[in-house]
């Protein structure tokens, strides 16, 4: 009798297999296939957890250099902004010096420095220097004005055109403006007349007619005696100066202190600050020396001194003071009082008047309206200097 083992050898070299051993087979190998599956699961896991925390790392770290690139940009940023905007501002200044000084200047600091500080946390300024030269070509009076800062700053510097030109007050092309006229009820002579070379004006049908000169006043005069050609014009509201040419004189509209940029008054006016009640005497104007060498040079700013470039005289009033132009015979030149008003009996004023209050004329005092005074003082009273638009460039300096 054959032993359970040679049995079973002898049946599977027969190729017979009884059903028990079958099972127990296929089951062996059904449990060895799930043992290399399961390992090969736990592979492609720790494999993809892998690979998501590289994609994190990598996403991480890219937001954080984005992150610092951005805080770079914005500080660098910042930092040229405020240097460029301290090369405008010695821009500004130079424009400005312009005025006193038309001539070449030059390499000097004209904005910041080591005691000067500003920017939102007070920050020391970086000294800026400034240059003005000649343009090479210009058929207009034009300079070149150049700005540089420390190398160590900023390497590049700016420069820009400065334009100088004339310019005058806003002012009405009439001969007077007032609230009100008072002359002497003895007067018999006109107070406002015209010049005798008062241009005509010709009408489409091809007549002539003499030039109206029109004066305006709030309150009408009753029979006022007017000269040949003058007319008087009904005025709603009294008049007054724009507040901004008071800053002329170093007074805004509220009264504190101020100044203005890029203009001065030209030879022949006076920008005079008063106040209300105050009666300012125009033969001492007329007497005082140039502003900046009076020991009262804030009250005013120009001279009455008149030159070749000056026909006449202007003379501003700003802050409510009144203006004695009395008994001075005659006077060539256009007087502007805002909130006040103008004494002129004994003058022959040789121009225009305009007073927010009253002109008083008195006995003798008139008014001959020059058209050629007024565009002076409209036009070419007041210098100016500007910065050409469009001819601001940024490179090296010399």
């Amino acid at each position: 009798m054959l032993r359970p083992r040679a049995r079973h050898q002898c049946l599977l070299l027969l190729g017979w297999e009884d059903d028990g051993e079958k099972e127990a087979r296929v089951n062996s190998n059904q449990t060895g296939e799930g043992k290399r599956c399961a390992g090969t699961s736990r592979g492609s896991v720790l494999l993809y957890v892998l690979l998501l925390c590289l994609a994190l790392a990598v996403m991480v770290q890219a937001l954080c250099a984005v992150v610092v690139v951005a805080q770079r940009a914005r500080t660098a940023e910042a930092v040229g902004r405020a240097q460029l905007a301290e090369r405008d501002r010695g821009l500004a200044v130079l424009c400005q010096q312009a005025l006193s000084c038309w001539s070449p200047s030059p390499w000097q600091v004209v904005y910041g420095g080591e005691n000067a500080c500003g920017g939102e946390n007070g920050e020391p300024i970086g000294a800026v220097e400034g240059a003005l030269s000649e343009l090479a070509g210009a058929v207009t009076p034009v300079k070149e004005a150049s700005v540089r800062q420390d190398p160590s700053v900023c390497a590049l510097g700016a420069s820009a055109w400065v334009e100088e030109g004339r310019d005058g007050l806003d002012l009405p092309m009439a001969a007077l403006v007032a609230g009100s006229v008072r002359a002497s009820s003895s007067r018999q002579t006109p107070w406002l007349d015209c010049e005798a070379e008062t241009e005509a004006l010709t009408f489409a049908g091809g007549g002539a007619a003499p030039a109206l000169v029109p004066a305006y006043v709030v309150h009408l005069p009753e029979n006022p005696i007017l000269g040949p050609g003058c007319v008087l014009e009904p005025l709603d509201v009294p008049w007054r100066l724009d507040p901004g040419w008071g800053l002329l004189a170093g007074l805004t509209e509220s009264g504190s202190a101020s100044t203005v940029s890029g203009v001065v008054p030209g030879p022949g006016v006076l920008v005079v600050r008063g106040h209300k009640g105050e009666l300012v005497h125009l033969s001492e104007l007329m007497r005082a020396p140039a502003s900046g060498e009076s020991d009262d040079e804030s009250r005013f700013v120009g001279t009455l001194t008149a030159g070749d470039e000056s026909p006449a005289v202007l003379t501003v009033v700003v802050g409510g003071a009144d203006l004695d132009a009395s008994n001075l015979g005659e006077v060539q030149g256009v007087l502007v009082v805002d909130d006040g008003s103008i004494y002129l009996d004994g003058t022959v004023l040789q121009g225009a008047a305009f007073a927010t209050r009253e002109v008083e004329v008195g006995e003798s005092g008139t008014i001959v309206y020059r058209e050629s005074v007024l565009r002076w003082a409209t036009d070419r009273s007041l210098r100016r200097t500007r910065l050409v638009p469009g001819s601001r460039k940024e490179g090296g300096t010399s």
